[in-house]
């Protein structure tokens, strides 16, 4: 039998970014769904205050950003989606 490994899946660099925020900021959004099934939390901020969701906005992913909220996201996250849809407009029209 092969060895079994295991990672946490929220684990965070120096800036306290997750795997998801960063796949999320990269528009993988293959990295993201797999993250997402092995249970990745979709509100984790870094240490500027950035969700997984603000990075796709950033960088402009809107099939990244679809993949997070059909993740589904407590009224917190619904509410900073706002802000994240005016960042994305703002940024790339």
């Amino acid at each position: 039998m092969p060895p079994v490994y295991r990672a946490a899946v929220d684990a965070v660099d120096n800036d306290r970014v997750t795997a998801l925020a960063h796949a999320s900021a990269g528009g993988q959004e293959n990295a993201m769904l797999v993250l997402l099934k092995c249970g990745a939390a979709v509100e984790l901020k870094d240490n500027h205050g950035r969700t997984a969701l603000t990075a796709a906005s950033a960088k402009g992913h809107a099939r990244a950003l679809r993949v997070l909220l059909e993740a589904g996201f407590t009224r917190l996250a619904r509410v900073t989606l706002k802000g994240a849809l005016q960042l994305l407009i703002d940024r790339h029209g």
